[in-house]
């Protein structure tokens, strides 16, 4: 069964002489106890900033001595890999890789009891956002409920996609949330975005017009800014002025602003949201996609990224050719807004693209050429079912992130039987 979720060497330079950089090579993340391969998938890889670190889900049983499934951080560097704590289904990682948060029903927090479900005797526990913090070993709850002791439903997902993020130094946390007692006053019904200061240890709903009215549709949250004052999220809402699309709330002024317009303000039709971390540290660049006629003047979907401080829209991909089966659906940014990666179906980002299954890419938008990373290790195009997505990058760039069900990516691999194929973690770099 095919896993959804839905990732580094120091670049060495002087003034007195030019150190070569090291060429780009793809390596295994989900790598088992001696060096073997994992006896089950592995998803999720989200990379730290300087691409040491990959923390990510899996299901193996043989990737540490603990011999338990869960939530692992890969040390790339001393070639070490740690169980955090249970699985989940969403994750994110500070670029220091101290702080990883966990979207996960593990009851991590005390008194976290499975509330009832439907008329049934069945009980299930809701999805938290946890955080924990490798340097204290401290793991705290940032779905705290306004009132009551848990949230009364799913507190870091909804039925509309989510993802969550949390700023550089860990203090605000971004998630979204489909129960109604987060915050007090929340009686829309809808999946919200929120975001907790675990300093202050308060939490504020981000979904919300400018003049603090909720969201009239469905919020998933998308990424907040390296200082926590911005956090980004997309809404099917219609009140927010500028909607549907992708919205950015300020914290500080509470003002809530239209991303996904045209430089005059129009909003665009037919955006499509990334799942992943896709804003620049600072929250000037946004990438999204979109299908809008007039911006995109082609057939399928066009990624884009909004400069919100010009307002320009940068095009990065053409439109489908007509032999891709699909566009845009995860992608990430690195700080800078510089460097991209995404994963798409369409062929015609790149010659030879022949494998009609998705493919994650790098873009440099300085240099303009998409580069295809999942290749397998002798050059040759990936053609397994589900081919490669979900991929995450490091904050410079030069570090991408993704999985893949293809039992011939590296050699070695043991070949299992169709259907039975197991996801892995990869990562590829130096980039640059």
């Amino acid at each position: 069964m095919r896993i959804l979720a839905s990732a580094g060497v120091v670049l060495v330079c002087s003034l007195g002489a030019s150190a070569a950089t090291p060429a780009p090579r793809t390596s295994l993340v989900s790598v088992a106890l001696g060096g073997s391969w994992a006896n089950a998938s592995s998803w999720s890889g989200r990379v730290s900033g300087d691409g040491r670190f990959v923390a990510y889900f899996s299901g193996a049983t043989n990737l540490t001595r603990a011999r338990r499934s869960g939530l692992f951080l890969r040390d790339l560097r001393r070639r070490r890999t740690v169980r955090l704590g249970p699985g989940g289904v969403d994750l994110a990682v500070t670029p220091d890789a101290r702080f990883v948060v966990v979207c996960t029903t593990a009851p991590l927090a005390r008194g976290d009891v499975p509330a009832p479900y439907g008329r049934r005797l069945e009980v299930e526990r809701f999805l938290d956002a946890y955080v924990y913090d490798r340097r204290t070993g401290r793991i705290l709850r940032a779905s705290v409920p306004a009132r009551g002791r848990n949230p009364n439903d799913r507190a870091c997902a909804g039925d509309f996609a989510g993802h969550v993020d949390v700023s550089a130094d860990g203090r605000y946390v971004l998630f979204p949330a489909k129960a109604s007692n987060i915050v007090r006053g929340d009686t829309n019904g809808m999946t919200d975005v929120f975001v907790r200061d675990l300093r202050a240890g308060r939490t504020r709903r981000v979904s919300v017009t400018s003049s603090g009215a909720q969201a009239n549709g469905e919020s998933s949250a998308l990424a907040i800014s390296a200082d926590g004052r911005l956090a980004f999220f997309c809404s099917g809402a219609r009140n927010m002025g500028r909607g549907p699309g992708v919205f950015v709330h300020d914290l500080r002024t509470r003002r809530t602003t239209a991303v996904s317009t045209t430089a005059d303000g129009r909003p665009l039709s037919e955006v499509i949201c990334l799942h992943g971390k896709a804003a620049s540290a600072d929250g000037r660049f946004v990438a999204f996609a979109t299908q809008d006629p007039d911006v995109t003047r082609s057939e399928g979907h066009r990624l884009v990224v909004k400069d919100r401080r010009t307002g320009r829209l940068d095009l990065l991909t053409p439109g489908s050719n007509g032999l891709g089966v699909g566009g845009v659906h995860a992608g990430a940014m690195s700080a800078s807004g510089r460097y991209l990666t995404f994963g798409t179906s369409v062929s015609n980002l790149v010659p030879g693209d022949t494998n009609n299954v998705e493919d994650v890419f790098w873009f440099d938008r300085a240099r303009r050429v998409p580069v295809r990373l999942s290749l397998r290790w002798d050059g040759s195009e990936s053609f397994t079912q589900f081919g490669s997505d979900w991929p995450a990058i490091s904050a410079d760039g030069r570090w991408v992130t993704w999985q893949t069900a293809d039992s011939s990516f590296l050699p070695g691999e043991p070949q299992r039987p169709d259907g039975d194929e197991t996801l892995d973690v990869f990562i590829r770099g130096p980039l640059r």
